[in-house]
């Protein structure tokens, strides 16, 4: 019963993730394409920041791929903006709460957000997404040094080329919880993503992420 019910939660997923892939071709601009990683956007409904998607092919297998992500306490060292990351709550193997700090540009202040992630593997078919939205029970108890974030959503969506190079597909609604200058908000969806894609074709070389 167990392994039936979790090959439909598998197919439903691989369905869900294919209708994502589809969507990636629709409605984008394309405003960046620099190192390998394209970068588009569109506009986000009730969201100051446009919706971002970054591409880009990762020169390793798609498990490495997938252990860099999993360090979620390593996050600060690649991922666009990031200033602090850790695991606040292990719920299992795949299902955890990431706390981050993110840099804003002045004259905004820095903010921060709690993240409930959930890990989706289908190596027999190549294809790892990462699912992540807003954590709102404080876990991590609200500073006023930063801005609480509690409307976000992304996915990572990983899927295997070759044995040696994956193709990720990074996709992220994030609302500021304040207004936010044009310029400023154009340079975030500009270089968040690519900053982290570019983070994460870094990573994925280190030795410790190897097999």
């Amino acid at each position: 019963m167990k392994n039936r019910i979790k090959t439909i939660f598998i197919i439903l997923t691989l369905l869900l993730t294919s209708a994502v892939l589809t969507a990636a071709t629709e409605d984008w601009k394309l405003i960046l394409n620099k190192k390998g990683i394209k970068v588009y956007t569109r506009p986000a409904k009730g969201c100051p920041l446009d919706q971002f998607m970054g591409i880009a092919v990762i020169d390793a297998p798609l498990e490495t791929c997938a252990r860099v992500l999993r360090d979620a306490n390593n996050q600060a060292n690649w991922m666009g903006d990031c200033l602090k990351s850790k695991i606040l709550k292990k719920i299992s193997n795949n299902h955890f709460i990431v706390y981050n700090v993110l840099h804003a540009t002045w004259p905004l202040s820095n903010r921060d957000l709690q993240i409930d992630t959930i890990f989706i593997d289908d190596f027999t078919n190549g294809i790892v997404t990462v699912r992540m939205k807003a954590y709102k029970e404080p876990i991590q108890p609200v500073s006023k040094k930063y801005v609480r974030i509690t409307d976000m959503k992304a996915t990572c969506i990983m899927k295997r080329i070759e044995k040696n190079k994956t193709k990720v597909t990074y996709i992220n609604r994030v609302n500021p919880m304040a207004p936010v200058p044009s310029g400023i908000a154009n340079m975030i969806v500009k270089k968040n993503p690519y900053k982290t894609l570019l983070g994460l074709r870094k990573m994925a070389q280190l030795p410790n992420y190897q097999n």
